[in-house]
């Protein structure tokens, strides 16, 4: 390691220079050489050096010895004496004060290389020691605590588990199997048959299973297999019965020798008994159903649902004759088909004169054009429909016959009402993202929008900080006041105060005119400091002070001006080791971190990358008026590969590129951006050219990238593929994909 940083602390001027050249013709680098120790300790502090030379005979208000001692043990460097060899007296002192030696005077240049190359050496032994002990002590507690976790595990489930060996005696049970068959005061150690007996398990009521071969347990030890046998159990410890269902497995060694069975059962009497009753709830809800229908039918507006492929739910009979056609023959035309005899029974009406009803938005107006009837105007409303998982499935549609309304602001209240009751309100529709760790985000800022907390938003650029700042705003209680971003990084450290406070008319040369700030132009809203890692030493007081009080001064004023604000800071910094290089104060530190919020990288939650990547090609194909339907399979893995150092924001760049660059009806790979191309790491022959791929090979490489990058989670995955659930499963079948 001949190019080391070698710190030298020596009071002997003459004795350091010559040094200084020895170590530099070895071709060290020589980062400081002091002859203070306590300046020593500033410089081991900021420099960190590879190894320190230091005098034992320093001397001054701290020795060589304890120099050695603290920069040893608060910055971790191997130490070096420098001793005269007139000072044998000294090697003692020396060796029993430092571990790694000492170098003699006057210095030879192989002897003094050699005695540094060791020390450096002896310091990474002993570094990779100390990570080594780490390591394994971590181990043994992940062990320890996967052995807990087990156990919790079992003892937590609900299903009885009991397990076998070869001569049937009993090596394991869970809590459940005991509670479901009945407490035993001993263990079971009989042949299997009587361990059959004793726990009951197969055993009918009054009825015996004739020989091994009939009872799951007796299947299993023998190599078979049995899924879900009813059995009613019924003995001294159960003598009311229980009904279970039971699934047995052989346990195998790799030799394919039998070493055991295991049970797994589970009490299914309440399931049972609740079956008459299910019944009867299914009966009361298919007459809700029936009676919803009518009432649907009895209505005055037309309704109708269409899932998300646009074919059509369910329509009520006034949409019915609406259209001119029945539920039934609706259900059965293609989307398309249906999008054209919408379009013919309606039309975007003329209003003319009709100022009355103006506040209605002529956009949601419609005019129905069937042949022979009088046309009619109707107020159009839609919203989304969800399902228990806030996922969207389709859409509702409302006609409402506003014909013969007479008050147009009854019919806007009206319609307003009906709109809040069909639209499905989403607390942060802009940010897109269904990862654990969006969802720890959501989270995080749906606890944030309910309070008037400061937020501190920290990330990489690119990731979406002043996004979940705006969501914060409108959804918190100063929705209804102004948001106001400011860059701190953007503006020079002159203007920067009065861009914040604002200024007085002639507070400084230049202040032609009055000034309002950031803070008051806030006012009743939230302030957006972005990049506040940035913001000058000097200006952080301030800040610190106007967040307590609750009071600005403008630049040159001498009035308090009182605001009501809430702020949100941000900065892709580590604002801790920004603190602690002395750069940023603590005390503001901790005032604007009430609240973090993390937001991960985008390489941290690749399974958000289809959805930000479709969202993405939908908004730029609408923006260039072009019918690109989709991501070809290379395209997408090619997004799923790349680490996205830009994040979001790069990914939405490189998709708005493609989008103006493709000339087909799917994405495709030559037309994203060129410094994505060398994370392509397709499995085939270097001869085999891309395009020459077999279709099925890139779709089976797709399928199994897909499943590394969401972790074989298969909602995850069916979600970025396209996908349904059970055609992932054939195409995994198909290609013989198993997951790990």
């Amino acid at each position: 390691m001949t190019d080391a940083k070698i710190m030298i602390v020596e009071d002997n001027a003459p004795g350091t220079t010559h040094l200084e050249e020895c170590l530099k013709n070895l071709g060290y680098t020589v980062c400081t050489a002091i002859s203070c120790g306590r300046q020593a300790l500033e410089k081991a502090a900021d420099m960190h050096p590879d190894l320190s030379l230091v005098n034992l005979r320093l001397e001054g208000e701290i020795t060589g010895p304890e120099i050695a001692e603290q920069i040893g043990n608060r910055f971790d460097i191997p130490v070096l004496y420098l001793i005269d060899e007139a000072e044998g007296d000294l090697l003692q002192e020396a060796q029993a004060t430092n571990a790694f030696g000492y170098v003699l005077r006057p210095f030879e240049a192989q002897q003094l290389h050699l005695n540094i190359l060791t020390a450096l050496s002896m310091h990474e032994r002993e570094r990779r020691h100390k990570e080594t002990e780490v390591r394994l002590k971590q181990t043994i507690d992940k062990l320890e605590d996967f052995t807990h976790l087990m156990e919790a595990v079992f003892n937590s489930m609900t299903e009885g588990v009991a397990a076998v060996d070869e001569n049937g005696r009993l090596m394991f049970c869970n809590s459940s199997a005991l509670r479901i068959a009945g407490e035993h005061p001993e263990p079971v150690e009989a042949d299997i048959y009587t361990g059959v007996e004793r726990y009951g398990v197969f055993k009918n009521d009054g009825e015996r299973f004739g020989s091994l071969d009939d009872n799951p347990l007796g299947i299993a030890m023998k190599g078979g297999t049995t899924d879900e046998a009813e059995v009613f159990l019924r003995n001294e410890f159960k003598p009311e019965g229980v009904h279970i269902k039971v699934n047995s497995r052989p346990l195998l060694r790799e030799t394919g020798v039998l070493k055991g069975a295991v049970v797994v059962f589970r009490d299914i009497t309440t399931e049972k008994k609740m079956t008459a009753e299910l019944d009867k709830t299914m009966g009361e809800l298919r007459y809700q159903s029936e009676l919803m229908e009518t009432v649907l039918n009895a209505t005055g507006d037309a309704i109708a649902m269409y899932n998300n492929a646009g074919c059509l739910v369910f329509a009520n009979q006034l949409y019915e004759r609406l259209l001119g056609l029945k539920e039934s023959v609706l259900k059965k035309m293609p989307p398309r088909d249906l999008e054209a005899r919408v379009k013919e029974q309606f039309r975007e009406p003329d209003l003319g004169d009709l100022e009355e009803i103006s506040p209605l938005n002529g956009d949601n107006v419609v005019e129905t054009t069937s042949a022979g009837q009088e046309p009619k105007l109707f107020y159009r409303s839609t919203a989304p429909v969800c399902d228990s998982q806030q996922e969207e499935i389709g859409s509702l549609i409302v006609y409402r016959d506003v014909s013969k309304e007479i008050e147009a602001e009854q019919m806007k209240a009206e319609l307003l009402r009906l709109r809040t009751e069909l639209e499905t309100i989403y607390l942060f529709p802009n940010i897109i993202g269904t990862s654990p760790a969006m969802k720890q985000v959501y989270a995080l800022m749906k606890q944030a929008a309910e309070s008037d907390i400061t937020v501190f938003i920290s990330g990489e650029s690119g990731t979406g900080k002043e996004l979940v700042a705006n969501a914060l705003h409108f959804n918190s209680s100063y929705k209804n006041g102004p948001f106001v971003a400011l860059d701190c990084a953007a503006i020079p450290e002159t203007l920067i105060e009065s861009e914040l406070f604002g200024h007085e008319r002639g507070a400084f040369t230049g202040a032609t005119t009055q000034r309002i700030g950031a803070f008051e132009r806030a006012n009743g809203g939230t302030l957006f400091l972005d990049e506040i890692g940035d913001m000058p030493y000097i200006l952080q007081g301030k800040l610190l002070r106007v967040l307590q009080e609750r009071e600005i001064q403008r630049v040159g004023g001498t009035t308090s001006i009182s605001i009501d604000i809430r702020v949100i800071a941000a900065t892709n910094k580590d604002l801790e080791h920004v603190v602690r290089a002395g750069k940023f104060r603590q005390d503001l530190f901790y005032r604007i971190a009430a609240f973090p919020i993390t937001i991960p990288s985008l390489r941290e939650r690749r399974e958000d990358i289809p959805l930000l990547a479709r969202h993405f090609l939908e908004k730029y194909t609408a923006q260039a008026s072009k019918s690109i339907s989709g991501i070809s399979t290379l395209a997408l893995r090619l997004l799923l590969q790349y680490d996205w150092p830009g994040n979001v924001r790069e990914l939405e760049n490189a998709i708005a590129r493609a989008v103006l660059l493709e000339t087909t009806e799917v994405l495709q790979v030559g037309n994203l951006p060129s410094q994505l191309s060398p994370v392509i790491t397709l499995e085939r022959a270097p001869s085999a050219p891309l395009a020459m791929l077999p279709l099925a090979e890139i779709e089976r490489q797709a399928l199994i990238y897909t499943l590394e990058a969401t972790g074989n989670n298969i909602t995850q995955a069916v979600k970025a593929l396209g996908i349904s659930r059970a055609t992932l499963y054939r195409k995994l079948k198909k290609y013989n994909i198993v997951r790990d």
